[in-house]
C-alpha cells in the first residue's frame, strides 16, 4: 500500500498509510513559528505516536516527511514495546581512532552510555560494521540519517552499505592469558578490555 496525501496546507501536511490492521500517520503542523511532525501508528482506535520532531522549515519538513516514510513499517508487538519519544533521536559520535582507511566511532543515543560503536571502511563506496543495543532497532532509520550527516558520508559516496549487529546485553571480562616466552615457559600476561565514555561526545 502506498502513502496517501491526506491535505496539504500552509499550516498542515499529512500523509497516511493504511495496512491490513492498522494505520500509519505522518503529520506535519505549523505552530508558533516552526514546524511539528509526528509519526503515529492507530490500531483499533488507539494511537501511538512513535516520534515527535521540531523543524524550521518547508524544506527540513519535506526531506523528514521522505525519510519518515522510507522506515520499516512496525507490527504491533514492536509498536507495544516502545516508549513514545518527546524530542528527537540524539545521536552523539565521539572517535576511537582513525587510520588510513577505516575509523572506529562510539555512539551515545539519548545520552546514554551503552556500548555502542561503528567501524567505518572507505572504499569505492563506504561501509560500515555497526553494533548497538537492540532496543534502538525501531529508531536505526534515524541513527543511520543522523551518522551520514554528522560524519559527511553523502557529501563524497553515492552508496553506504551497512552491515546491522544488534546484541541484548554485555559483560566486561578480565582474566590471565598464557604467553609463550623464548625459552618455551609459559607466563601469564593481563589484556584489559575497556570501554571510555568520560570523554566528549560530539
Amino acid at each position: 500500500m502506498r502513502w496517501k496525501k491526506v491535505i496539504e496546507d500552509s499550516e498542515l501536511i499529512v500523509f497516511e498509510k493504511k495496512l491490513d490492521d492498522m494505520k500509519v500517520r505522518i503529520e506535519a503542523r505549523f505552530v508558533e513559528n516552526s514546524w511539528k511532525i509526528f509519526k503515529t501508528y492507530i490500531h483499533e482506535n488507539v494511537s501511538s505516536l512513535i516520534s515527535e520532531y521540531s523543524l524550521d522549515n518547508i524544506s527540513q519538513v519535506r526531506k523528514k516527511i521522505d525519510d519518515l516514510k522510507k522506515e520499516k513499517i512496525l507490527n504491533s508487538n514492536e509498536i507495544k514495546n516502545i516508549n513514545p519519544l518527546k524530542k528527537e533521536v540524539a545521536v552523539k559520535l565521539r572517535r576511537v581512532f582513525k587510520e588510513e582507511f577505516i575509523e572506529k566511532w562510539d555512539l551515545s543515543i539519548f545520552d546514554k552510555k551503552e556500548k555502542n560503536f561503528l567501524f567505518v571502511r572507505y572504499d569505492d563506496d563506504i561501509e560500515i560494521d555497526f553494533v548497538i543495543d537492540e532496543k534502538y532497532k525501531p529508531y536505526q532509520q534515524e541513527i543511520n540519517l543522523q551518522i551520514e550527516d554528522k560524519l559527511g558520508f553523502r557529501e563524497f559516496s553515492d552508496y553506504i552499505t551497512y552491515n546491522i549487529y544488534y546484541f541484548k546485553d554485555h559483560k566486561s571480562e578480565k582474566k590471565p592469558v598464557k604467553t609463550v616466552q623464548q625459552d618455551n615457559s609459559v607466563v601469564y600476561g593481563r589484556i584489559d578490555i575497556e570501554f571510555n565514555f568520560d570523554d566528549e561526545y560530539s
